[in-house]
């Protein structure tokens, strides 16, 4: 992500000058980057983020998306999924292994390749040893409740 590119030194450098002593946080260095990093967070991250700038951005924004509306567009397409598994659910669900609109398997338990620490939490989560749970729909219903609660987090 190249917002990181421009983040991730400009935070270092700033835990650097703080770390040093405690009269460099009063430098105009400290306080433009200080500056910088709020402008990044707000036009990149948390779009309602206020903050007493000292100066506009010293950079043009960038031709990417900002993370608040990946948030909200990946909200939408599993909105779109899940309510494709609601009305498959409705006409026949797992039981009669119907289409779903959005989603070609929602009733074949979910599989992930590689297994992580991610993968082993969400086998938790959603229905521990119990496969009938471990389905394709509930990874969708339950990335669209994380997905929920970042979105309106951030937005």
């Amino acid at each position: 992500m190249r917002v990181s590119k421009e983040y991730l030194p400009r935070l270092a450098e700033y835990c650097r000058v703080i770390e040093s002593s405690p009269e460099s946080r009063r430098t105009g260095y400290a306080k433009r980057l200080y500056n910088e990093l709020n402008w990044l967070k707000r036009l990149y991250f948390l779009r309602y983020f206020r903050f007493d700038s000292i100066a506009p951005p010293p950079f043009r924004k960038q031709d990417i998306e900002p993370f608040y509306v990946e948030a909200r567009q990946l909200r939408r397409l599993l909105t779109a999924v899940a309510a494709g598994i609601e009305k498959g659910m409705k006409t026949g669900g797992q039981e009669k292994k119907t289409p779903c609109n959005g989603i070609d398997n929602p009733w074949d338990p979910y599989v992930f390749q590689v297994p992580n620490p991610i993968s082993m939490r969400l086998d938790i989560l959603l229905g521990g040893k119990d496969s009938k749970k471990k389905t394709n729909a509930a990874l969708v219903f339950f990335s669209l409740s994380v997905v929920t609660v970042l979105d309106h987090l951030i937005n």
